[in-house]
């Protein structure tokens, strides 16, 4: 997402909507379907990448480190893990 917007993390799926005026873009991601969440952070600035088998969903130019930080570990704990063989 280009635009300034928000992320949230349900009990099923991560939300994220941006601000664009008119018409904003929501997209959602089920838990189940995610595979990875990495982060970066750099210069007070972090991004978040979620991998699933639908595709890639990027948050950049995220203020708030530390809360993108938790956000991507609040992520990784509810992500489904399939059993270890």
């Amino acid at each position: 997402m280009a635009d300034d917007g928000v992320a949230v993390l349900t009990d099923r799926r991560v939300l994220m909507a941006n601000s664009r005026t008119f018409a904003p873009e929501i997209q959602s991601m089920p838990l189940t379907a995610v595979n990875d969440v990495k982060g970066w952070a750099d210069s007070g600035r972090a991004t978040l990448r979620f991998s699933s088998l639908d595709g890639v969903l990027v948050l950049g130019d995220i203020h708030e480190v530390d809360s993108a930080q938790a956000f991507a570990g609040a992520v990784r704990g509810k992500i489904e893990k399939e059993p270890q063989i």
